[in-house]
């Protein structure tokens, strides 16, 4: 029960019987508080049930920050172009030293291919849902779900066009996403996406921040950009490589 749902059911009780327990010589001031340390109890236990309640598994409708102007439609199912870009090139060292990375351990419950219109050009992303499992960095909570942007649309017929286009509902991996802030944003023809409108984190791109557990066994991820892993095959050894780069 919410904090507001409670109060308004007590103001359906009869005075007759606020009158009457109060009325009771013996039993007077015991009957004000058990009945004021109930209704804290609920007004506490209730607040705290919606504060530490996980997220949804679908994105939420963005509430649009005042920049924001494009045009964002979730149920996008139609063509995913391929639109690649060079990567920018980090040690791995320079890759760990990133504090505006989180850090986390966590299952894939959701994946959603959305479309961005910027005035015409449209460009093609997907929201992915994770649950969380283990914090490796970061101020989130084990258990909670978060919601992470990647930076293509998922074309589920092709699995050879990069790391994370092999992602499924189901993989469990370890993420290592932007955090987005009030500085993160898109603009092209004239129009803005504000990524916080989105999701609170991002991949920076499709190829590296990402290890991903194959069902059969084995680890997909950029080996080549982290040659201190390159030899791994489950997650608990990316997790001791991952802790030592941290230090």
């Amino acid at each position: 029960m919410r904090g507001n749902e409670l109060l308004e059911k007590m103001n359906l009780i009869d005075c007759q019987y606020i009158e009457e327990a109060d009325n009771t010589p013996k039993r007077k001031i015991h009957l004000r508080w058990i009945a004021v340390a109930a209704c804290l109890c609920l007004i506490v236990g209730g607040a705290c049930a919606f504060l530490f309640r996980p997220q949804e598994e679908t994105p939420m409708d963005p509430a649009y920050f005042d920049r924001t102007t494009v045009t964002i439609n979730y149920n996008y199912e139609g063509e995913i172009p391929d639109r690649k870009s060079d990567l920018q090139y980090f040690t791995e060292e320079e890759m760990f030293a990133m504090d505006n990375h989180l850090i986390f351990r966590g299952v894939v419950t959701n994946l959603q291919n959305i479309s961005i219109d910027f005035n015409g050009r449209l460009e093609i992303r997907c929201i992915a849902t994770i649950q969380i499992s283990k914090v490796i960095r970061g101020d989130l909570q084990a258990g909670h779900k978060i919601q992470v942007v990647l930076p293509c649309g998922l074309d589920f017929q092709r699995e050879d066009t990069g790391i994370i286009r092999q992602i499924r509902v189901g993989m469990e991996g370890i993420f290592m996403p932007i955090r987005f802030d009030e500085n993160s944003y898109m603009e092209m023809n004239g129009d803005v996406l504000m990524w916080q409108d989105l999701a609170p984190c991002g991949l920076g791109d499709g190829v590296r921040w990402v290890f991903l557990k194959k069902d059969q066994g084995g680890l997909i991820f950029a080996r080549s950009a982290y040659p201190g892993a390159k030899d791994a095959s489950t997650l608990e050894e990316i997790e001791e490589y991952i802790a030592k780069m941290l230090q």
